[in-house]
């Protein structure tokens, strides 16, 4: 009797995708004015 060999199967390999990172962007502070205030002279 004769054995029969088994063929092996290749495995295909999926190919990962990059993903992209998005920048944040950072939002600027306003400064605020102080506003001077005016002294009243006594006569």
């Amino acid at each position: 009797k004769k054995k029969k060999k088994k063929k092996k199967k290749k495995k295909k390999k999926k190919k990962k995708k990059k993903k992209k990172k998005k920048k944040k962007k950072k939002k600027k502070k306003k400064k605020k004015k102080k506003k001077k205030r005016k002294k009243k002279k006594k006569k």
